[in-house]
């Protein structure tokens, strides 16, 4: 989303609308993931087709990262590049952690440079965008 647009919807509802914006589209998205995983685990049978589940969490996804730029954009202004930097630095932070207790419990052989080697050439192959953090 440009910022211009994201501060006019600031603008528009206020910041505390845009985190409870936020924090609704986070709740959808959770219970579409929840949904997700019953179709996948085939445990607690669903009528949910996979097609149909995949397509909720899709659009909740969209819904979430609207909703992030938005409020990014609103308090004190953190969607400029200090915002993003910060929200960066936490995101690459917590991947590497995550990657590292991965590693430990047996889960994962190669590091997390190794498989950002294999990904940014694979990328460089399929001339994609790079995944944020991944740049």
């Amino acid at each position: 989303m440009l910022d211009t647009e994201a501060k006019k919807i600031v603008e528009a509802i206020g910041d505390p609308a845009t985190f409870e914006q936020l924090a609704e589209e986070c709740s959808e998205l959770a219970h579409a993931c929840l949904k997700m995983a019953r179709v996948l685990r085939k445990e607690n049978p669903t009528p949910v087709m996979s097609s149909e589940a995949q397509e909720m969490v899709i659009h909740e996804i969209a819904d979430v990262a609207l909703s992030i730029d938005t409020v990014m954009c609103g308090v004190h202004g953190m969607g400029g590049k200090q915002g993003w930097d910060a929200t960066d630095r936490w995101y690459n932070f917590k991947l590497t952690r995550w990657w590292n207790r991965l590693i430990d419990a047996g889960k994962m052989k190669e590091t997390k440079d190794e498989a950002r080697e294999g990904e940014a050439d694979n990328q460089r192959k399929s001339g994609r965008p790079p995944v944020r953090g991944k740049s």
